[in-house]
């Protein structure tokens, strides 16, 4: 399988989904460890509750939930202002198209090529 944790059992594939969030939160902030094809196993799927990387999954979602706690019930107007700029700004950015971009910053791309 390309997916090993499309085809695993009901705890595992949950676990393994959750797990690739806090990981790829990882590379986002350090992608010293990007690799092109991340197929066949290339992420060992997390089989039980005791796996260490499941306190990953945890600190990511701890981390998410404070934040939106903080943008919703801040008090502060200008905190909770920048806080949500910041927010969606990421949102924004993550959303778009990754071929919008490139095809953007290096035009010659676009140019469709003569067969001639």
């Amino acid at each position: 399988f390309d997916n090993p944790a499309a085809a695993a059992e009901t705890p595992t594939r949950q676990l393994t989904f959750n797990y690739l969030i806090a990981l790829n939160s990882w590379l986002l902030l350090c992608p010293s460890d990007l690799c092109c094809d991340w197929t066949m196993g290339s992420v060992p799927l997390v089989r039980s509750w005791s796996d260490p990387r499941n306190i990953a999954t945890l600190a990511v979602y701890a981390t998410l939930f404070t934040v939106l706690w903080n943008a919703v019930w801040v008090d502060d107007l200008r905190s909770r202002t920048l806080l949500m700029l910041k927010v969606s700004e990421k949102l924004v950015y993550s959303s778009l198209d990754s071929s919008y971009v490139p095809n953007s910053v290096y035009p010659e791309k676009n140019s469709i090529p003569s067969f001639t």
